[in-house]
């Protein structure tokens, strides 16, 4: 990556929560809600996608960090939109500022760090068996 993305630029990654996304609290007669991992691989596929644009060729992101703060629920059928703003980013990596809202309501935040790696030394670490 030579060129990394600015600091505050932004992308934005909305899904609708289908049973798929949901934890069910069935003992406690409470309806299905969106769990904290789904909430996740939205916020990282924001990340992910933001940073796709500005990779070379051979290039990939990984994740390799997260800390992440799950606040209010959402029910199966909201429409949740997660927004990854570039906190830092270096040749690489980069780190981003996520966030899940409802309409208004967030619903989780966080910070997620991504790593720059090279497809090929990625597929010969595996092939050997370290990935």
């Amino acid at each position: 990556m030579n060129e990394p993305p600015r600091t505050g630029t932004e992308h934005t990654l909305t899904f609708l929560a289908s049973a798929e996304h949901t934890i069910h609290f069935e003992k406690h007669d409470l309806p299905p809600v969106v769990s904290t991992p789904a909430l996740l691989w939205f916020m990282e596929h924001a990340a992910l996608q933001l940073l796709e644009e500005y990779l070379d060729e051979g290039e990939l992101s990984v994740g390799s960090g997260i800390d992440l703060e799950h606040l209010a629920p959402a029910l199966e059928g909201a429409e949740i939109r997660c927004v990854a703003t570039v906190v830092l980013a270096a040749q690489r990596n980069a780190t981003f500022r996520v966030k899940a809202f409802e309409g208004e309501t967030l619903l989780s935040q966080g910070l997620h760090r991504r790593q720059i790696v090279s497809a090929d030394r990625l597929r010969k670490r595996l092939a050997n068996g370290n990935g």
